[in-house]
């Protein structure tokens, strides 16, 4: 696990890193677990490029927390979202 920092350049509690999904060329979406001041968390968050950056890339303010026991639904969320996308066409 490691520290992350957040939009503000400090670092948030340790994380471990679930996924990296691509979004574009710049920036990507990542999937952790850790604690926020102690209560275990979930995060999905925008890390992108920024200007004047010598390396790597920054988290934005663009960001989901909320507590691991909310994990099922949300799970459940994007479950509906995937199958309604599909019969969508989209």
């Amino acid at each position: 696990m490691t520290k992350v920092p957040n939009h503000h350049g400090t670092c948030n509690d340790a994380v471990s890193t679930i996924a990296i999904i691509q979004k574009n060329e710049s920036s990507d979406v990542r999937v952790t677990l850790g604690s926020w001041r102690g209560q275990p968390k979930f995060h999905i968050r925008e890390f992108e490029v920024w200007a004047g950056q010598a390396a790597g890339k920054k988290g934005t303010q663009n960001n989901i927390s909320l507590p691991v026991a909310k994990l099922p639904e949300m799970r459940r969320a994007i479950c509906e979202a995937e199958a309604q996308a599909i019969e969508q066409g989209l």
